[in-house]
């Protein structure tokens, strides 16, 4: 095997270990968006319908076709949440609670909320709940000061 078959196994069992790692981690879900997640999983199925119908002739071309469809997996399932220690938005927007400086709670439905997270006054990170106001300050509050917390109307 090359070099950078060994690179992409460890990228991949990073990455893997990364996402079971904070889906553990989170205690207050975000909801997701189904359509994103579907996508993802439709080319991560694409890629193996790809792999099998065209299998690789050598352990390198394999593990490049694992690769591929470990990473559209990784995305397809990546947490968005809040864990005790920080606000995972996306793949690459994870901010540690210690760095945001406020948060905004506002109301986008009947028992929806979006949660804006900030660092001075600029929003950093956007996540949506399938909770009331009133609870996602209630949950919130387990993890941050309540001085940090503004609810709009």
């Amino acid at each position: 095997m090359a070099l950078i078959t060994w690179v992409y196994l460890l990228i991949l069992l990073i990455a893997i270990g990364g996402t079971l790692y904070l889906r553990l981690r989170v205690r207050l879900w975000a909801t997701v968006s189904w359509w994103r997640r579907g996508f993802y999983l439709l080319i991560a199925a694409l890629t193996a319908l790809v792999a099998w119908f065209y299998p690789a002739t050598d352990v390198d071309g394999f593990v490049r076709n694992l690769f591929i469809f470990g990473m559209f997996l990784v995305f397809a399932f990546w947490p968005k949440g809040i864990t005790p220690s920080a606000v995972i938005a996306g793949l690459g927007s994870s901010r540690p609670l210690g760095n945001l400086t406020g948060f905004t709670i506002e109301a986008v439905g009947p028992n929806q909320s979006r949660l804006l997270s900030q660092v001075g006054t600029i929003v950093v990170n956007r996540l949506k709940f399938s909770m009331p106001t009133t609870e996602l300050m209630q949950e919130l509050t387990k993890f941050v000061p309540e001085d940090q917390i503004h609810r709009q109307a």
